[in-house]
């Protein structure tokens, strides 16, 4: 008997919580929803995603685009490629023919490696990858994709 009252009272409970109150219904709710309420819009082409937000009279527009373009990321970088302006979060966009480039640094994919510069070659130590200066490692390379617009800055 316990158990069939405390279920009643469950479920009586638990109606009231989601009954619908009158004050939702009143007109100043559906002048507020009006007025105060964001319209989001959002619309995808060629690889760019476009949000528009507007709120009372105000529109904040932000266009994200897809990262499409095959980069190489330095971390790590030794003073000795400071002097080519090479440190630490320098980023390559791939151009064609296995180039990476950052203004007039250059990454080559050969066969068997990396070549920085012309002069530093890549090894793997531990499944990672390095630029070498001898036995010493001058740098860690990382593979990521960027944003078109952003690999354009990068080789321009």
């Amino acid at each position: 008997m316990f158990k069939a009252l405390l279920t009643a009272l469950a479920i009586a409970f638990t109606t009231s919580l989601f009954a619908r109150s009158k004050a939702a219904t009143e007109a100043w709710v559906a002048h507020y929803v009006s007025n105060q309420v964001s319209a989001v819009t959002q619309t995808s082409e060629n690889g760019k995603t476009v949000l528009s937000v507007t709120e009372n009279g105000n529109k904040i527009t932000a266009t994200i685009e897809d990262p499409t373009v095959a980069a190489l990321v330095l971390h790590d970088c030794a003073d000795i490629l400071g002097r080519r302006g090479i440190t630490n979060g320098i980023t390559f966009a791939y151009t064609d023919a296995g180039v990476y480039r950052n203004g007039d640094n250059i990454i080559q994919a050969t066969t068997t490696n990396l070549v920085l510069n012309g002069r530093y070659n890549s090894r793997e130590f531990d499944d990672r990858c390095y630029f070498v200066d001898g036995s010493h490692q001058i740098a860690k390379v990382y593979w990521t994709y960027i944003q078109p617009s952003f690999a354009k800055k990068l080789v321009e």
